[in-house]
């Protein structure tokens, strides 16, 4: 995976793991809890086939699962770099003294606040929505939910998909395709309000819709968010910079997130590295060389998202059928082709830093 070969042996396995792990297969599942064979998806930066995924689950069984159960990736980044930089926590939260630095770089995610301070002007027009909607959240894991993720659609453009962790927990994942209003803004609800916006999507959706419902009634760590792109003219402005989901968000359906925004930021560093106090130079480079991958990594599969959130319970039976066709008769690579490009399709600079 390109995303972490410059972060060393110490911590590329360990990260390789925390992205794959549970993660190599999506089981689709039909209506009456029937499971179609597993759907091997593709892996940022993996060989999508049937040899892999038995790799993987070896390297499951000889890794220590519980002590990368609590370990997220921004625990891992952390304790690799803490003895060369400084971190400071809940600086905007609570009163501070003023600091002058030299550089500015945001990386604060789709709805970035600093963006919007940086490129004022293009702040209502940079976002490119997918009119899909998604609330996140946890519930307790049982023992049904296997290890696989599973994906389930109902009509009306619902999909349910959940993914179980290490931790003893399920990711849930509701999402919904629509053009209304209410979910339009969505950022202006109240949390309360999220959650009674999303039990009135899934009432009728069938499958593990009642129990999901009332695990996110319990739940501490929901969040809503609007499926979008992130697209900039220009990634810099004088000494200011915006790397990562805040500056080249590719939606969470290119499943190239992590990748590009890991590869953005190490590009990012070695070219300041390289050209010390000339940041427009070390700009311009960093843009030359993220911008033709992103762009790539932008690029998602025809029709997407609607094509696998159908409207009609047949349009569902029909992609249930073609998934386990292409399952059954191992034709998942074809299928590969129309997602995001391998996390090699970079080649990543050396840097010294």
């Amino acid at each position: 995976m390109e995303g972490t070969k410059f972060l060393g042996n110490e911590y590329e396995n360990e990260i390789l793991f925390w992205s794959v792990l549970r993660l190599a297969a999506v089981a689709i599942t039909r209506v009456f809890h029937h499971p179609i064979t597993p759907y091997f998806q593709s892996l940022p930066g993996i060989q999508n086939t049937n040899t892999t995924y038995a790799s993987i689950r070896r390297w499951h069984r000889r890794s220590n699962s519980r002590v990368l159960a609590c370990r997220t990736l921004a625990k891992i980044l952390h304790d690799g770099t803490r003895e060369e930089a400084e971190y400071i926590f809940d600086a905007f939260a609570n009163p501070t003294p003023q600091r002058e630095f030299d550089l500015l770089v945001a990386s604060d995610g789709l709805g970035s606040p600093t963006r919007s301070l940086i490129f004022a002007h293009a702040e209502k027009t940079c976002i490119r929505s997918l009119n899909q909607y998604t609330s996140y959240f946890s519930i307790p894991y049982q023992d049904s939910d296997g290890t696989l993720a599973r994906w389930y659609n109902a009509p009306g453009r619902r999909c349910i998909l959940t993914r179980p962790n290490n931790a003893g927990k399920t990711i849930v994942f509701l999402s919904i395709i629509s053009i209304s209003e209410k979910l339009q803004s969505h950022s202006k609800l109240s949390q309360n309000e999220q959650k009674q916006s999303t039990h009135k999507i899934f009432p009728d959706a069938g499958w593990e819709a009642s129990r999901v419902r009332a695990g996110m009634d319990t739940t501490d760590n929901f969040y809503m968010q609007s499926n979008a792109q992130v697209k900039l003219d220009s990634w810099s402005k004088g000494r200011m910079s915006v790397v990562g989901a805040a500056a080249f968000c590719p939606s969470p359906i290119s499943g190239m997130g992590t990748t590009v925004a890991i590869v953005g930021a190490y590009i990012l560093a070695g070219e300041i590295s390289r050209y010390g106090t000339d940041y427009e130079k070390a700009f311009e480079a960093y843009e030359s060389i993220m911008r033709p991958f992103v762009d790539t990594a932008q690029s998602l599969p025809p029709g997407a998202p609607a094509i696998a959130n159908s409207e009609t319970a047949w349009g569902i039976s029909v992609m249930n059928r073609l998934l386990g066709f292409v399952s059954w008769n191992g034709l998942e690579s074809l299928l590969g082709r129309f997602g995001g490009p391998p996390a090699d399709a970079i080649v990543l600079p050396g840097h010294e830093m």
